[in-house]
């Protein structure tokens, strides 16, 4: 099975030597590459992967320290409103 490749200036996906949609590429980027007029690769699926989970990852690990904060944070409070009652 072989991946996708994507471009290396505006990230879309590549098909053959070109974007998969050129339109797509010039109307948000201004991007015209192309992989026989260039000196920078595609960029693979699998790179592009590696960086997405990277990055999903960190969000991870932040949004459970924030939930393990919030968690800790409401013991407290409701430890304090057993000891002092309305």
């Amino acid at each position: 099975m072989e991946g996708k490749s994507y471009c290396p200036y505006c990230r879309l996906e590549l098909s053959g030597d070109r974007h998969l949609s050129d339109i797509a590429a010039w109307d948000r980027y201004n991007c015209e590459y192309r992989v026989s007029n260039s000196d920078k690769p595609p960029i693979p699926e699998l790179e592009i992967n590696n960086r997405k989970l990277k990055h999903l990852t960190t969000q991870k690990n932040a949004i459970n320290k924030r939930i393990r904060q919030l968690k800790s944070r409401n013991l407290e409070l409701a430890n304090w409103r057993k000891e002092n009652p309305l």
